[in-house]
Order: C-alpha cells, then structure tokens, then sequence
C-alpha cells in the first residue's frame, strides 16, 4: 500500500487487498512482543494487533475471484504491513 496524490487515502498496491478492519485482537504474542520478550524484528513503528475481522473494501488490479465485498479473517504474521485510518 502507498500513499499516492488521492488525498492522502490509501490506494491498494496491484496484488494488495484492502480490509476495512472492524475488530482487532490482541493476543498474548503481542503482548510478548511489545514488552521485549519474544525477540523477533518488527518494523517501527510497530502496532499490535495481529489478527483482525472485517470487510474487503478494495483490491488490486491483480487480485481475482471477487473478493469484494466478502467478510475477512487475517491473521497476520510478523511482516512489514499499514494500518491507515479511513
């Protein structure tokens, strides 16, 4: 995902599938995590939360089968990702 000249919105990358998040779970990974004792590297700034529901609100060009707009459960693992506010 990028910033582009959209009003600062969000604009899914070709293979990208955009969720609009309606809730967030914090596990105990995350907790570990944030306090430093689970070493893993994260990108910073680094928001927990990884596992999430809602709703495919967009896709990249690339992306096929007819996501939108389909419920969504991602379980993120500990990779470079965005959170925006919509």
């Amino acid at each position: 995902m990028a910033l582009g000249d959209n009003g600062g919105k969000s604009a899914p990358g070709p293979t990208d599938v955009l969720v609009a998040v309606e809730t967030v779970a914090v596990n105990p990974v995350d907790t570990y995590v944030r306090s430093g004792r689970y070493r893993t590297p994260v990108p910073l700034p680094f928001i927990v939360g990884r596992d999430l529901i809602g709703t495919v609100a967009e896709v990249g060009f690339e992306v096929t089968g007819g996501l939108e707009p389909l419920r969504a459960l991602v379980a993120l693992a500990f990779t470079p990702r965005r959170y925006e506010p919509r």
